[in-house]
């Protein structure tokens, strides 16, 4: 409000269709209106929206959302030189887009996370804002059934960054796409005690000009860390996997 004049943002987000329809003008307003008590609520983005800073939204531990893309996009713009996520989930979110007609990720809305080029000193030394720029990381469920999951940084950044660091991090694939210029997803597998489970069951994972997959086993404990990848035949993978010391299923 400036002296008499309110001003209203253009809503981005829905919750709910028809007369009892609540709309918001940024996702975070829509994501703070879902309860936490699992109950499933969807959010309909019906506008596109950038999202500005490193913050990005949050999703809560039982909240349980399915984020219908609608055909628009979500971004975020990291401005800061240190890590960024333009979802963090640590409930339970599933990903649609009611116009991907062949649930394939393609002609249709879309995720991503726009971090600038920043060649500002040693990557672990000096963290740049290119540096940790994930799309989305899990410390939850997450499932993508339809739409896009992209990033478009040049530095070290994930579409999902599905990690197990004191918690226990699922990732479900049956549709949609993962599109990367560096690696499309992450396995931070830092725990003994909790899993870090991926099953890429249908969809596209493209790594542009790095590996699909990274599992990371951080740490020197000695201790055997808890991941699984599975990989079915009806997922299309562009780009090799990595793996360390523990167990990755692919499924020819």
């Amino acid at each position: 409000k400036s002296g008499n004049v309110w001003t209203v943002g253009k809503p981005v987000a829905q919750i709910g269709t028809g007369d009892g329809a609540q709309t918001f003008t940024t996702l975070a307003e829509a994501i703070a209106a879902v309860p936490t008590n699992g109950t499933e609520t969807t959010i309909t983005m019906i506008g596109d929206e950038v999202i500005q800073g490193n913050a990005g939204v949050t999703v809560t531990a039982g909240q349980n959302i399915v984020l219908d893309l609608n055909g628009h996009s979500v971004s975020n713009n990291a401005t800061e030189a240190k890590s960024s996520a333009t979802i963090t989930n640590k409930g339970t979110l599933k990903i649609v887009d009611n116009t991907d007609a062949g649930m394939d990720g393609e002609d249709c809305g879309y995720l991503t996370n726009e971090a600038s080029e920043d060649n500002t000193g040693d990557w672990w030394s000096t963290p740049r804002k290119n540096w940790a720029t994930n799309t989305i990381t899990n410390y939850g469920t997450l499932t993508l059934e339809s739409g896009s999951i992209r990033n478009t940084s040049t530095g070290i950044s994930y579409c999902v960054d599905n990690s197990s660091n004191g918690v226990k991090a699922t990732f479900n694939m049956t549709g949609g796409k993962l599109e990367d210029n560096g690696c499309a997803m992450r396995l931070f597998c830092n725990s003994a005690q909790h899993e870090n489970i991926v099953n890429i069951s249908g969809g596209t994972i493209e790594s542009k000009n790095s590996v699909a997959f990274w599992v990371q086993l951080p740490g020197s404990s000695g201790q055997a860390k808890k991941c699984s990848l599975t990989i079915s035949e009806d997922a299309v993978i562009k780009g090799a996997v990595v793996k360390f010391d523990q167990t990755v299923v692919i499924v020819d």
